[in-house]
């Protein structure tokens, strides 16, 4: 369950956050300085209650929406899902925080054409909301302005520090090959239960299996997957395979393939493997691959300067605010829209 939430929670923090991947922790948080409906302040910057309450809202929706009611009666892990939730958007709203201070530094300032939009957006999304909405989240048409502001001048801010950064990733790099495999260890359990070396018979006995194998797939036409999933001491036979998914050896090996062949048999630290390439080439999925390896070096290089400067920063949180707060005698909202009403592109901000 919680792998699925933790897929909701990226998806929703895209936008400004793209690139931030420090968590609150290793900072200071401190709630003196901070007025009684703020939650959350960075330098001059501070978020209300309202606004840390469309965040939150918003983020129960879509859960609500994913999961089901059930989803608030989960433990994930040591937290409940109302905690997992609420640190979520914790992080989130000291992050966009972050960010759009260093904006400020850093003089990053809209356009009036990305401001207008940014205003017409904001009232979009304002004027969807219900008349009970309104009243929960306790909000002004200006507090959403201001979030979609941040928003901007905060994705502005990464645009301009990863603008000179060589994306260029060829296809070689990024290819996605598919492949099954057997895997036979070069440990077994002892008499109490430890580990221990295979002896040299046992060893040849692996070889020999591996080899088998491969015979009974060329020459009798037999299924491999089939084969695999009957000897492999792996739970996993097939894999969409890029390069940095296993070993430099085994990545090696089956990157030399082509469509139908065998590896020889690769001795590696935790044993034996029989390689066999299903698919060479992946199209669709290489694409794919070459784009998040190039979102994957953008954010290294925003990092690189970004958690440098976030180390710095003296955090203001409420603590007492932000824990009176109980998402179980909440509504959800009527739309799911806040994060999409406001997009990039609606905002042109590469101007």
């Amino acid at each position: 369950m919680k792998k699925g939430l933790v897929k909701i929670a990226a998806c929703v923090a895209v936008g400004a956050l793209l690139f931030c991947t420090c968590s609150c922790q290793g900072n200071k948080m401190f709630d003196k300085k901070l007025k009684e409906n703020e939650v959350v302040g960075i330098g001059n910057n501070t978020y209300s209650k309202p606004q840390a309450m469309l965040f939150l809202l918003t983020e129960k929706t879509i859960y609500t929406n994913s999961y089901g009611e059930e989803i608030w009666s989960k433990k994930m892990g040591e937290q409940s899902a109302q905690e997992y939730v609420k640190d979520t958007v914790k992080s989130q709203l000291v992050q966009l925080n972050a960010m759009y201070q260093m904006a400020q530094e850093k003089e990053i300032t809209l356009t009036d054409t990305q401001k207008e939009k940014i205003k017409n957006s904001a009232k979009s999304y304002y004027d969807s909301l219900t008349k009970e909405d309104i009243s929960q989240l306790g909000i002004v048409l200006s507090d959403i302005t201001n979030m979609y502001t941040q928003y901007a001048v905060s994705q502005k801010l990464v645009e301009t520090m990863t603008k000179d950064v060589d994306v260029e990733i060829s296809d070689t790099a990024a290819r996605v090959m598919k492949i099954q495999y057997v895997f036979l260890s070069n440990k077994k359990k002892g008499e109490k239960g430890e580990e221990i070396s295979l002896s040299k018979k046992e060893i040849n006995n692996h070889i020999d299996t591996l080899e088998s194998i491969e015979r009974a797939v060329k020459e009798d036409k037999k299924d491999f997957s089939t084969l695999a999933r009957k000897y492999s001491e792996d739970d996993v036979v097939e894999m969409e395979l890029t390069q940095a998914d296993m070993s430099p050896e085994f990545v090696e090996a089956a990157f030399a393939l082509e469509k139908g062949k065998f590896s020889d048999i690769l001795t590696l630290e935790n044993g034996y493997y029989l390689i066999y390439c299903v698919e060479d080439y992946l199209v669709e999925k290489t694409e794919k691959n070459k784009e998040k390896m190039k979102e994957e070096r953008l954010r290294e290089a925003f990092n690189k300067e970004y958690e440098e400067f976030y180390k710095q920063q003296e955090i203001l949180f409420n603590e007492a605010l932000w824990n009176d707060i109980d998402l179980s005698e909440l509504s959800d909202l009527s739309v799911t829209s806040f994060y999409t009403s406001y997009t990039a592109s609606d905002v042109e901000i590469s101007q």
